[in-house]
């Protein structure tokens, strides 16, 4: 009744409801609601999805490296569900969850990274703290973009330990400034954000920056903070 009464769930698609009402529950259990106000069990708890359609034709596969597209969400775009259920064993609140699964279906794919990185396997010293880059022909790159440092398991764009601007269209290579060198050591990667396109269209392989490299980072702030301790005491 509210997709078809709400404007803003216009165009929104959902599975069939094939479980029970997943609300609402008295908690702890798994009886429907057994208070004053008896509720009558309800579907509250849903998934809805829906396709945002661009209206433009399918483009050339020059097109969308020029564009930055690694796929495109068109109209030969396909969305199609698994599954989708509740999990009524769960019993920690008056509603029980539900999920669903979902695959996209693209017309075309680049199979390259639009931007491939070089780095060295082991980050020793201040000097190993560097990148190449390679842009794919025709990739149009922005002055916004940059080059994050990554711990491996990061979850969004913006998770980086730290990132360097790779302004210059002409530039090959980035450095990372040892004042923003990460203090912990582990395994970590670079990936390359376009802004254009608002993702990751390049990453290197995991590498190792070593706990050397994190104390001469740590021995360096320290003498920086005794060296304006000492200027602000005279």
């Amino acid at each position: 009744m509210a997709k078809k009464s709400e404007a803003v769930l216009e165009g929104f698609m959902e599975g069939p409801l094939i479980f029970p009402p997943t609300y609402k529950f008295d908690v702890g259990t798994h009886t429907y609601d057994t208070s004053a106000k008896k509720r009558k069990p309800a579907w509250t708890d849903r998934i809805l999805w829906r396709l945002r359609r661009t209206g433009s034709p399918v483009p050339s596969h020059n097109s969308a490296l020029q564009w930055g597209l690694t796929s495109w969400l068109g109209g030969a775009t396909r969305v199609s569900q698994h599954y989708y259920r509740s999990h009524m064993g769960f019993t920690i609140s008056d509603h029980k969850p539900v999920s669903a699964l979902f695959s996209l279906h693209f017309p075309f794919k680049v199979n390259l990274p639009l931007v491939t990185l070089e780095v060295e396997k082991e980050w020793t010293k201040f000097s190993d703290a560097t990148a190449k880059l390679t842009v794919a022909h025709g990739f149009q790159r922005s002055s916004w973009d940059w080059v994050g440092l990554y711990k491996v398991g990061f979850k969004h764009h913006k998770d980086y330990a730290a990132y360097v601007w790779a302004k210059s269209e002409h530039s090959t290579q980035v450095m990372f400034p040892e004042e923003d060198l990460p203090r912990d050591p582990g395994e970590y990667i670079l990936g390359y954000y376009s802004n254009n396109t608002n993702s990751i269209v390049g990453v290197t392989e995991p590498f190792q920056v070593h706990a050397a490299l994190t104390q001469l980072h740590s021995d360096s702030y320290q003498m920086l903070i005794l060296v304006l301790f000492a200027c602000a005491a005279q």
